[in-house]
């Protein structure tokens, strides 16, 4: 049965049931109706690219049908007269099916808040520093729970530069563990793998609830970043001359100052509430904390961009941004003052920082001479594992400190390639004044290895699932899109609508 036609079957059937005229729909199952709602399953992505988001209203008006035929069973008389009342409108029919659809998927609820305590998990570190912690685990096998693999599939196929990228790894790195015989390049595998599998987890918790998501996860940020807050003002530096809080190392305090920070105005629609200004003040004073010079450089690059699109004139932009770098600069010196204060300290962390490194200490520090005294491997890409390879006599044997320069070496210019292509139609698919959020992200791994940071990857299923927000296929009059034909982000009640209005207008 095409999908109009089974579309037109459920309207008719509905509007018969109000009034009496034939027996109820027999009903189908919710669960498997829920998770097809997260993802749309196999054949949900094929629909959706020629009919726009019909494979999601079909759902909806199913599970409004099935909410109405449990009030009947459950006794509650008045529920299910108010569920079958005469629909006076195409627009009452999309709200009561989008309502109905909210009201009964508890299991969405559910994710929506295992996701905001994953948020305040996420920065307990149990395990070593690059490896998945308790909250990381719990989010990816939330992702299988919720997530079917027929929809598992659908997302690797729409998504295929990401799918591309992550099978060049898996390749590059089983090549040269069948070479060498060493396990570590299998260890990256699995890094790789499932962080594609939080990406799903984190497209599909906020996919199932957009409105509550959008609501829960703000105040979950705000309640971790008061957290690390605390930690570092009661436990201090530790003696340190950079601050860890609950992290294993200020690069991962640094890093995750820069993303929830960001995801906080992505939710917010660039418009943060009142109550978050004191979160992003204390994001501001765990970034100086962390005495991070790419951190605090990705956090001035954030304001600006939430002061350039929040603003609306030049002169208010230009002020946002002075404001902000002034900010920075306050707490910056602040922190300075209470450190010099407490451990007698005669220069800052970051100061001292600046005297000690020079341009060519950076260069071998964070091994970036790697890429040019075995530039071969940038071609097809050396694997990421067996490090010692490429030590120097009297050199850490560490990985190279920048993402982009850890998928050139390590996966040649295919992997970098891919990943950059994907960057790329994440941009062109998501508004830009959300999308560029991931700037100050990508930033920071100019000069740090953030490829293995889950809640990067977190960050990057919300945007996707943003994208989703938008269908161009219904752009346009009837859903509100733009004259040009162009993309147009459309709210749930208006792809609802849209719907139903152009399958009225094909009968």
């Amino acid at each position: 049965m095409s999908p109009s036609r089974r579309v037109r079957g459920l309207m008719s059937a509905r509007r018969s049931d109000a009034i009496g005229s034939s027996p109820p729909m027999p009903p189908c199952s919710i669960g498997r109706a829920a998770r097809r709602l997260a993802f749309g399953g196999a054949t949900g992505y094929r629909r959706t690219q020629s009919h726009g988001s019909d494979w999601r209203n079909e759902i909806m008006a199913t599970q409004h049908l099935n909410a109405m035929q449990r009030l009947q069973r459950a006794g509650d008389t008045q529920g299910a007269v108010r569920a079958a009342q005469p629909v006076a409108s195409e627009q009452a029919l999309a709200d009561n099916a989008v309502a109905a659809a909210a009201s009964t998927d508890r299991l969405g609820r559910a994710v929506v808040w295992i996701f905001g305590f994953y948020l305040i998990g996420k920065i307990f570190y149990v395990f070593s520093g690059g490896s998945a912690q308790p909250a990381d685990i719990i989010l990816a096998g939330l992702g299988f729970v919720v997530v079917s693999p027929a929809a598992f599939l659908s997302f690797l196929r729409r998504e295929m530069t990401l799918t591309l990228m992550t099978i060049w790894i898996l390749l590059v790195n089983l090549v040269w563990f069948m070479i060498t015989a060493k396990f570590d390049f299998l260890g990256s595998n699995l890094y790789y793998v499932f962080n594609l599998v939080i990406v799903v987890a984190a497209l599909s918790a906020r996919w199932r609830q957009i409105e509550l998501f959008d609501r829960v996860v703000p105040w979950m940020i705000g309640a971790s970043v008061l957290i690390e807050t605390l930690f570092l003002r009661v436990g201090g530096s530790g003696g340190m001359l950079r601050s860890i809080g609950t992290f294993r190392n200020p690069n991962q305090l640094a890093y995750w100052g820069i993303i929830v920070l960001s995801l906080l105005l992505v939710l917010r629609r660039n418009k943060p509430r009142l109550i978050d200004v004191p979160v992003m003040l204390m994001v501001l004073y765990c970034e100086v904390a962390a005495a991070s010079r790419a951190g605090l450089i990705s956090t001035l690059v954030l304001i600006m961009i939430w002061a350039w699109f929040y603003l609306s004139t030049p002169t208010k932009r230009l002020m946002g941004m002075a404001l902000g770098t002034l900010l920075i600069v306050g707490v910056y010196t602040s922190n300075n003052i209470l450190r010099a204060a407490e451990s007698g300290a005669e220069s800052s962390a970051i100061g001292e920082r600046l005297q000690n490194d020079n341009d060519e200490s950076q260069v071998e520090e964070r091994n970036y001479d790697r890429l040019y005294r075995f530039y071969q491997y940038t071609v097809l890409g050396s694997g990421e594992g067996q490090i010692s390879r490429f030590v120097r006599q009297g050199q850490a044997n560490m990985e190279i400190h920048s993402t982009f320069g850890t998928l050139l070496f390590s996966y040649g210019i295919p992997g970098l390639g891919l990943f950059l292509l994907f960057i790329v139609t994440i941009f062109r698919r998501v508004e830009l004044q959300f999308a560029v959020y991931l700037l100050p992200a990508l930033l920071y791994g100019v000069t740090h290895q953030g490829l293995r940071f889950t809640l990067f990857w977190a960050l990057v299923g919300i945007m996707l699932s943003m994208a989703r927000e938008t269908s161009p296929s219904l752009s346009g009059t009837a859903a509100g899109g733009t004259a040009a034909g162009g993309a147009a982000p459309i709210g749930r009640r208006e792809r609802g609508m849209a719907f139903l209005a152009e399958r009225a207008g094909r009968r």
